[in-house]
């Protein structure tokens, strides 16, 4: 019997979150996104829209509970427009989904004195598990 192929397509959903450095104090995992359960993390992106002022160096990470690096490490918030991709760093994170709701976290540690200046663009593109918002025809 050949293989019954599924018709149901969805579009990518994006969670975008704009912050500045008064809403991430250093070192703290803040919790920014909140993802479904059945979601699965396809892509994003973090940007540096204003270029962190703190410090000899800033560096951001995006993770969720499974680790706080979990898709971004040390992006580096000092040089405007720089761009991270969202990438799985941890373990099984490519592609895997969530059998819980979880948030992803943002974390920025700056070394020196305190940032009076900077901001950022997060995005999280995913999709969810047996989810169709259209069908296919032909």
């Amino acid at each position: 019997m050949p293989f019954a192929k599924n018709p149901g397509r969805q579009t990518v959903l994006a969670a975008v979150a704009e912050l500045t450095y008064a809403d991430l104090p250093t070192g703290v995992a803040v919790k920014v996104v909140r993802l479904p359960v059945g979601a699965v993390v396809v892509g994003g992106l973090l940007k540096t829209v204003t270029a962190d002022n703190g410090g000899t160096s800033v560096v951001v990470d995006v993770g969720d509970a499974s680790g706080g690096a979990a898709y971004i490490n040390d992006h580096n918030a000092k040089t405007a427009n720089q761009v991270t991709l969202l990438a799985a760093t941890g373990t099984g994170k490519a592609g895997a989904e969530y059998a819980t709701a979880d948030d992803i976290t943002v974390t920025r540690v700056e070394g020196g004195t305190a940032s009076t200046a900077g901001a950022l663009l997060l995005v999280v593109n995913y999709v969810l598990v047996d989810r169709s918002t259209e069908v296919q025809t032909g």
